[in-house]
């Protein structure tokens, strides 16, 4: 039999992927899977000494709630339709998500006394930083919060994970990037036909 913190973790990672299908369809019940998945989550990346993983995952639970709420048509107002940011507004994006991931290293390196190399060290900020962004992309159903997953969120943590032996998760970030790629091209394509 399975230990009770990997059965949690098996659940939550389906639950994930469920969250994932689903979003790339535009299906309101997928914050439903993303909530439920992130608690989940919680005991396994707190018992693994991820404390910043683990406040990731109520942050997540929390855009979770206001993805429902946000993506919920009505009798008085249409369900959300896709948006895509303006040139500005992703210029502003990514100056801000630099911003945050070089002053997370400096505050590694410089206050944490941090043993972990330095490669590490910003896959870790990058992704922490980007899947902040493109949860709250994703959740007012932004184009773009496809294009930061996979490419600094999912790939990086791929590569990450496979150099530091964590395959079967390298596995599911690398499942999350192909679903990136559909979930990106299935988004704009209903932008198209708005």
């Amino acid at each position: 039999m399975l230990p009770t913190l990997m059965m949690i973790e098996i659940a939550a990672s389906l639950l994930a992927l469920v969250y994932l299908i689903l979003a790339t369809m535009q299906q309101r019940l997928c914050w439903v899977f993303s909530f439920v998945s992130a608690l989940l989550f919680v005991p396994v990346f707190w018992s693994n000494s991820m404390p910043l993983f683990t406040v990731l995952q109520f942050y997540f639970a929390g855009m979770a709630i206001y993805g429902w709420v946000t993506w919920a048509g009505g009798d008085d107002k249409p369900e959300l339709p896709v948006q895509t940011l303006t040139r500005g507004q992703n210029g502003l994006v990514l100056v801000i998500l630099a911003a945050l991931i070089i002053e997370t290293l400096v505050v590694m390196y410089v206050f944490m006394d941090s043993a972990t190399p330095l490669w590490l060290a910003g896959i870790d900020s990058t992704s922490t930083w980007a899947s902040i962004a493109a949860m709250a992309l994703t959740a007012r159903k932004y184009l773009e919060s496809w294009l930061l997953w996979l490419f600094l969120v999912n790939l990086p943590l791929v590569v990450s994970c496979v150099l530091t032996g964590l395959f079967p998760t390298a596995a599911l970030y690398a499942a999350y990037a192909v679903m990136s790629v559909f979930g990106y091209f299935r988004w704009r394509g209903s932008l198209a036909s708005a």
